[in-house]
């Protein structure tokens, strides 16, 4: 399921200005989605904007001259750090406040044409995944085929998992309509037992974002 801000959505937050930052770093992303993102920032009311960087050491300017090095995981109001937090995402993410108040997120993505494009729509051949039982040293894999089935073209914005032993890999480029797009998803457990885990595929279609599931019994 998606992370929450705090305790879950619409739990106020103590210390919270109109115009604040939330801050991940949890040792993967790219630098340069941090560097885009800085550079759009604007004071918005109720925003919270979420970055990643590759690294716990890098350095951070934040809003009211503020620094802050080697935090695994911060919620920054407008002048201090108000409390730590635990996520973990593969993307840069945006999370919205309203009144205060957490009600949904984002992937990051810079405003781009395609971006704005019109909707679309798709199908998955499945969105359910169970690999039953299975040794904890066995890496599991499974496609999922998503087929264009409007009228637009298909964008494929960003794919976050629910934890990072959950990986998927997939083509880039845009989908035209009629065609189709391959995910490929790998599993890597990380301790015995029960599991159910979430893919996220957020894309130009109503329904955004897709949600797949798999699940197992790691031995």
């Amino acid at each position: 399921m998606y992370p929450s801000v705090g305790a879950g959505v619409g739990i106020c937050l103590p210390n919270v200005s109109d115009s604040c930052f939330l801050i991940i770093i949890p040792g993967n992303g790219c630098g340069s989605c941090i560097q885009e993102a800085m550079d759009n920032i604007r004071e918005a009311t109720d925003t919270i904007y979420v970055f990643m960087c590759d690294t716990e050491k890098d350095f951070f300017l934040l809003s009211g001259g503020k620094k802050s090095t080697d935090f695994n995981n911060l919620y920054l109001d407008k002048d201090k750090v108000s409390a730590r937090l635990k996520m973990v995402t593969t993307f840069p993410m945006v999370y919205f406040l309203k009144d205060g108040k957490y009600v949904e997120r984002r992937p990051y993505q810079r405003p781009t044409a395609e971006s704005r494009k019109r909707m679309t729509t798709l199908t998955a051949d499945k969105q359910y995944i169970d690999w039953g039982s299975f040794r904890q040293t066995e890496i599991q894999e499974e496609k999922v085929i998503l087929t264009n089935t409007g009228t637009d073209t298909l964008y494929i914005n960003a794919i976050e998992s629910s934890c990072e032993c959950t990986t998927v890999q997939w083509a880039d480029p845009p989908v035209p309509p009629g065609e189709c797009t391959t995910l490929i998803i790998h599993f890597r457990a990380e301790e015995k037992g029960e599991f159910e885990r979430f893919i996220h595929v957020h894309c130009n279609v109503p329904e955004s974002p897709i949600e797949i599931s798999v699940k197992g019994k790691v031995q």
